[in-house]
């Protein structure tokens, strides 16, 4: 069985390149502090498949969600701004 692109299954590939950006931004950010994925879920009250599957870009997050990780990572939404394009830097082209 071969894989299938994002394209051939309907979904976006520009939301698609937006949540990995989204997702290793905030690792960097995470490991910025130097707290495991462990520790951010129990700051936030998730489990740690949430925040593994958010960082590797398997699953999309609300403005909501993402301020309440940026609230436990102690990161402004400015300081956020900034780590997000220069992340996305890397993925344009």
């Amino acid at each position: 069985m071969s894989a299938r692109t994002s394209e051939e299954d309907g979904r976006d590939p520009d939301a698609l390149r937006d949540q990995i950006v989204l997702g290793r931004t905030l690792r960097d950010l995470r490991h910025r502090i130097g707290i495991t994925q462990e520790g951010l879920a129990h700051r936030l009250g998730v489990f740690p498949t949430f925040i593994g599957r958010l960082e590797r870009g398997e699953r999309g997050a609300r403005w909501h969600t993402v301020r309440k990780v940026l609230y436990a990572l102690e990161v402004t939404p400015k300081e956020f701004g900034a780590a997000l394009e220069s992340r996305e830097q890397d993925y344009q082209g």
